[in-house]
């Protein structure tokens, strides 16, 4: 991407754990919900219903968090906390890791994943 926007740069990497999870669930044939509150009346960032499992990238206020990590636990769902810190390279290969530990395999090549991703983004961005 042209980093000559930093609004766009901004914009792109605020979504890109969002954009990552829905990947690579798609390349597992999974379907994942983006910030969906119908299963517990407050936003999860990422959720994909056939494996119960959330995953969130932000923290919000502090007692949401907690009143969100109680609330999965009470319906059986695996809430996984994934910061995104460094590069998108880096949180796309901290992702494909947590989804090895839920017994997910993704085995592709990382940076053309993000490539991808990035395209992807792109084409979503020019067509508003």
């Amino acid at each position: 991407m042209n980093k000559g926007c930093r609004i766009c740069e901004q914009e792109y990497l605020s979504l890109f754990p969002a954009l990552a999870v829905s990947y690579y669930s798609n390349k597992k044939g999974l379907k994942a919900e983006l910030d969906s509150d119908r299963l517990l009346g407050v936003p999860l960032e990422t959720y994909i219903p056939s494996e119960k499992l959330a995953i969130e990238s932000g923290s919000a206020d502090e007692n949401i968090e907690i009143m969100k990590a109680y609330m999965c636990e009470q319906r059986g769902i695996r809430l996984i906390k994934l910061p995104m810190k460094g590069t998108e390279l880096d949180y796309a290969d901290s992702l494909k890791r947590a989804f090895q530990n839920v017994h997910i395999f993704i085995s592709s090549d990382t940076e053309e994943d993000v490539e991808i991703i990035k395209n992807t983004f792109e084409r979503w961005r020019d067509s508003q």
